[in-house]
């Protein structure tokens, strides 16, 4: 082991930046964070993390600290319930004069209410023109159709996409009253907001589908349900994907900006040195290290590390001055996210509203909205926004005269995907952002970056304190840029799953009913969250490479214990009886058995990966050699 161990300086200290912060504090380096803003960005931008990501933070104690949090935002969304205005004779709302309301195209998915028709039998969706009954076997009905009329129907008892004979708990009455089953599913993906608890008394009008999800409808917002349809997330507004087939932690719903704020005390508990205002201007390397070229609060200066990594966002400096290979495609639309208020929110329903301008999204917090021109990128993405900028582009899209006011967030964005040939460059290495860029459709770019902070912490602490070999580093970007690959593809799908037009609607109509297969709807379901993925690790045996179940736990002499309570020291965990001493200060033993696993030893990276069982024909050793080292002897 070297005697002195190099700094490493971190450009970005956004979430992936103070993650990875964290990590190699756990290991002892002196980490430095350079972070040109002066204050943590409260603009809008991510509104949660998914399960894996949750595990994650689980795993160093952090998530009990924002769950807190994450209730009061799912109150905020509880709270955010659709206008109830007067309709007249023939069941239209009423309008002021010279208005003019949103009438979608190709409907609204899942969480909006656009006009449906009757759901067929066979549980597909309803169409466009609104009012007839949900099908017996659970399609989707219509929520608010202009001559929709009368009591809502009932569900039938089989369930369409994503649904099942039970049906989800507080899914609600279908635009109709009350679900008429204990649990709130009397109703469907056409249903109405739930007023209770448990999603009951949805509002009056519309018809209903039963609990499958197709074009049009509305999903009730009460109690679990929402919950579930949030963990179990959408495909380009197509809310059809069911549970995931592996074990997961329930996702997160906080703003970044509250994200930011826990990452940012943890790390500077941890004893990372943050520095706002301060912006990396060049740098250079060679084989002992990097010099930094710094502007600072109080002028320039230079700063010496034995590593540089590069979290700083898309347009990173660090990557573009590596001279990193960065190919990809270049946007087609022009976005933006914001929160504001909307004086006729009726106009402009809850959910996701494929119209003929565009995309409009209101929600699923009061005020929040996003909208999407696919008519190219932006001519100016460094151009200030301006209020009068994102109504222009509001009523293109929904051909409405709704008005905004009181911005409290702006944000502008494309669908650029690109992906760096390789995350590292001699001692200069990418994480998050400055590695690949994408939509944020999916809300998959946050979980991304954390997950490449995780990866690359241990290995890079190790390599920089000497006790591993530099080719651990190669295995970052060999376990990581796959992963990105799957996400800049599946952000281009939903891309043009999205776009207006007769041509989308029968995609997305044969899409939905594709999602219908067991199969297919897993895959999907399981790429989006992030649940499946396995690393190649050189091995037959499928735990191997894939993260621990996050309710794992471990029977030892003091009590049954959580295995991921025992990794808060961000070190390798070995559950079974062996004597490793060589590698005892780098990797945690607990004898005992796990309750899934009682004749099996696990080795468990730090990333939470496993990286060795009893049944690998590799021995124990050499696993620990390859992924931590040589042992002191």
């Amino acid at each position: 082991m070297n005697t002195t161990t190099p700094r490493i300086v971190i450009a970005g200290g956004g979430p992936v930046g103070l993650m990875l912060a964290s990590e190699l504090r756990l290991y002892g380096i002196e980490t430095i964070v350079l972070e040109r803003l002066t204050e943590i960005d409260r603009r809008t931008k991510a509104g949660g993390i998914q399960g894996r990501a949750a595990e994650m933070l689980d795993r160093r104690g952090l998530s009990d600290p924002l769950q807190e949090a994450h209730e009061r935002f799912m109150a905020s969304i509880k709270m955010n319930r659709p206008p109830h205005p007067g309709a007249d004779k023939a069941g239209a709302p009423n309008t002021p004069a010279g208005s003019k309301a949103l009438a979608p195209s190709g409907g609204n998915d899942g969480l909006g209410n656009a006009e449906g028709g009757s759901g067929e039998p066979d549980g597909r969706a309803g169409g466009e023109t609104g009012g007839g009954p949900g099908g017996p076997d659970g399609g989707a009905g219509g929520s608010s159709g202009s001559a929709g009329g009368g009591e809502g129907h009932r569900g039938g008892p089989g369930g369409g996409v994503g649904g099942t004979s039970s049906g989800a708990g507080g899914l609600g009455g279908a635009m109709s009253g009350p679900g008429d089953r204990p649990d709130g599913s009397g109703g469907g993906l056409g249903g109405g907001t739930g007023e209770g608890v448990d999603g009951t008394g949805g509002a009056a009008g519309g018809t209903g589908g039963g609990p499958g999800g197709g074009v049009g409808g509305r999903v009730g917002r009460g109690g679990a349900a929402m919950a579930a349809l949030m963990r179990r997330g959408h495909f380009a507004g197509i809310w059809a994907l069911r549970e995931s087939s592996y074990e997961t932690a329930p996702g997160i719903f906080v703003p970044q900006h509250v994200l930011e704020q826990e990452l940012e005390r943890h790390a500077i508990a941890l004893g990372v040195e943050l520095r706002r205002g301060h912006a990396i201007v060049s740098y250079e390397q060679d084989g002992d290290g990097v010099t930094l070229h710094v502007e600072g609060p109080d002028g320039p200066y230079s700063l010496n590390a034995g590593w540089l990594v590069g979290a700083d966002g898309g347009r990173s400096l660090v990557r573009k001055q590596g001279g990193f290979a960065f190919p990809g495609t270049d946007g087609i639309i022009t976005g933006y996210q914001a929160v504001v208020e909307l004086d006729d929110p009726e106009f402009v329903p809850r959910g996701w509203n494929r119209c003929p301008g565009g995309l409009m999204v209101n929600g699923p917090t009061p005020g929040r909205i996003l909208c999407v021109e696919f008519d190219g990128p932006p001519a100016d993405r460094d151009s200030e926004i301006t209020l009068d900028e994102l109504q222009a582009a509001v009523r293109r899209i929904t051909g409405t005269t709704v008005t905004l006011s009181s911005p409290t967030s702006l944000t502008r964005f494309t669908d650029n995907a690109r992906l760096a040939d390789d995350y590292r460059s001699g001692r200069v290495l990418l994480a998050g952002d400055a590695a690949h860029v994408h939509s944020p459709f999916g809300g998959q770019g946050l979980n991304l970056g954390l997950g490449d902070a995780v990866n690359l912490g241990w290995k890079l602490a190790l390599v920089a304190r000497g006790e591993a070999q530099d080719e651990l580093l190669d295995t970052y970007t060999a376990e990581r840029r796959p992963i990105a690959e799957r996400v800049l593809d599946n952000t281009r799908a939903q891309v043009a799953l999205l776009q207006p037009g007769p041509h989308t609607d029968a995609l997305r109509e044969i899409f939905t009913r594709m999602l219908d297969f067991d199969d297919a709807n897993a895959y999907l379901t399981d790429l989006m969250n992030g649940a499946g993925i396995r690393y190649e690790l050189d091995s037959r045996t499928d735990a191997v490479g894939r993260s621990f179940a996050f309710d794992l736990t471990v029977n030892t002499a003091e009590g049954e214990l959580r295995v991921a309570d025992l990794m808060r020291s961000g070190r390798g965990l070995l559950i079974g009886d062996h004597d490793i001493a060589p590698w005892a200060d780098r990797v945690d033993v607990v004898s005992g058995s796990s309750p899934k696993a009682p004749s099996c030893s696990l080795l468990i990276r730090p990333d939470g990966f496993v990286a060795w069982v009893t049944e690998e024909p590799t021995p124990l050793n050499e696993a620990l050699t390859r992924w931590f080292g040589p042992g002191n002897h």
